[in-house]
């Protein structure tokens, strides 16, 4: 005999996915931004080492 469909659990499952998709865009999303900070900062020290050169 085939079990009955359960909608919580599935629904559950759906949930916890979306979840973790949620958070590994946001880890990506900081990362980025923390390069693209490290970068914009190396950038403005080279700028004024020559600017004071």
């Amino acid at each position: 005999m085939a079990f009955r469909p359960n909608y919580n659990q599935k629904r559950a499952e759906r949930n916890r996915v979306k979840q973790e998709r949620r958070e590994e865009k946001l880890k990506l999303k900081q990362e980025r931004s923390e390069q693209r900070k490290q970068s914009e900062d190396t950038v403005k020290n080279s700028e004024d080492e020559s600017s004071n050169g």
